[in-house]
């Protein structure tokens, strides 16, 4: 539970925040811990914390951490530098975050803690290298860094999404003129073939019968398919099941190669990001499996920790068919020269590169194979109907 709160500090200002806590007398020993001392504290309610977890958006993170660390890296004390944020702030949900962060500053909290408080802005990888930026005092060039990650990541992503949106509209125009042919023009041309008697060939007759039964059975069929897919959701939201369906989901040819790259390029930019930024083998691997997408590589790099702790090394422990050769091998050789970090930028570079490839490749494939079959099945309805008028018309 949250609580909202007015307190004064040492110095005698005022200042307001919220705090979570199971229970008001929690709260109070919380705040007198960081020496504030509580004017008021009042339950959050129900619709201000659902505001609250408003979730902070990717280019945000990005822009907002390369700016905070443009801040510190020209001589601004953090809590300038975060009160700088919060006018800078785009979303309301990164300006209440920077602004409770604020007021934990003021209270004495570390700058990683205060981040903690707002996963729904602030991921553990963030949070991760925060903390080791205070620990090593190199807090403005880490976060610099972690800016160019997240804006890379960003990058990737804007792309794999542009790239998607031209097939996906052509797909939606497609369903929907079928739809329209099928339920609104063929039965207005079925009332005309019965009216005139004509013989119809056989592929009129075969369309106009299909219009027939999804007129009459239409509404069953939906309430049928809605059924199925409700089913197929609930079982995909068994974790045995959602982690075989992740596994398979990397043997499909070309898409499941595709989404190998993205989490390879993925890995590989976060593991530099965190292992430069001075975090452990084994912390970095932590936060690693919760920001890979993919169930069976994340179940694989849970498995390695273990392996790791037990002395074995990175590309020793992740080794597995889920992880690409390449970037198994290029993790063994930053490992044998001391490297590791460095190797891992190299290895995002390649899978990012592969993946612009490789989403070029598909859609230069999937857009004229849409185009054929959406022309095929248009085609075909036109010449059913064509069929009978021609040779109506001939006779």
């Amino acid at each position: 539970m949250n609580f909202k709160y007015r307190a004064a500090g040492v110095d005698g200002n005022v200042s307001e925040g919220t705090i979570a806590a199971d229970r008001r007398e929690d709260a109070f020993s919380a705040l007198l811990a960081r020496k504030l001392y509580p004017i008021s504290i009042e339950a959050e309610q129900a619709e201000q914390a659902k505001r609250r977890r408003r979730k902070g958006s990717l280019s945000e993170l990005a822009e907002s951490t390369g700016e905070l660390a443009k801040l510190l890296n020209a001589g601004l004390p953090l809590l300038s530098a975060v009160s700088e944020m919060e006018g800078l702030a785009e979303s309301d949900a990164f300006r209440e975050a920077w602004g409770d962060i604020k007021v934990e500053l003021r209270g004495g909290a570390s700058f990683s803690k205060a981040l903690s408080a707002h996963p729904e802005c602030f991921p553990p990888m963030v949070v991760g290298l925060v903390a080791a930026g205070e620990e090593s005092g190199k807090l403005g060039p880490i976060l610099e860094r972690l800016g160019r990650y997240l804006d890379e990541m960003r990058t990737l992503r804007s792309e794999l999404m542009s790239a998607l949106i031209y097939p996906a509209l052509m797909l939606i125009v497609g369903v929907l003129c079928v739809f329209f042919l099928v339920f609104f023009v063929l039965p207005k041309f079925a009332t005309v073939f019965e009216d005139m008697q004509a013989d119809l060939p056989l592929p009129t007759k075969a369309l106009l019968s299909l219009s027939a039964h999804l007129q009459s059975a239409g509404p069953w069929l939906l309430i049928a398919a809605a059924a199925a897919v409700a089913g197929m959701w609930k079982m995909y939201q068994k974790p045995r099941v959602r982690l075989e369906a992740h596994r398979r989901a990397l043997a499909v040819p070309l898409v499941g190669s595709l989404w190998q790259k993205v989490e390879a390029a993925r890995i590989a930019r976060t593991l530099s990001a965190l292992l430069a930024g001075g975090l452990p083998v084994l912390r970095a691997l932590d936060i690693l499996k919760d920001i890979v997408q993919n169930l069976a590589m994340r179940a694989r790099i849970a498995e390695a920790v273990d392996s790791v702790r037990a002395g074995r090394g990175v590309g020793e422990s992740l080794a597995s068919p889920v992880f690409p050769g390449l970037l198994l091998r290029l993790i063994a050789v930053g490992e044998n020269t001391g490297n590791l970090a460095d190797m891992l930028d190299r290895a995002a570079e390649v899978f990012e590169a592969q993946v612009r490839t490789r989403s070029k490749t598909l859609i230069s494939l999937l857009e004229p194979a849409m185009i054929v079959g959406l022309a095929g099945v248009v085609g075909f309805i036109f010449a059913a109907v064509l069929l009978p008028m021609m040779r109506m018309g001939g006779g």
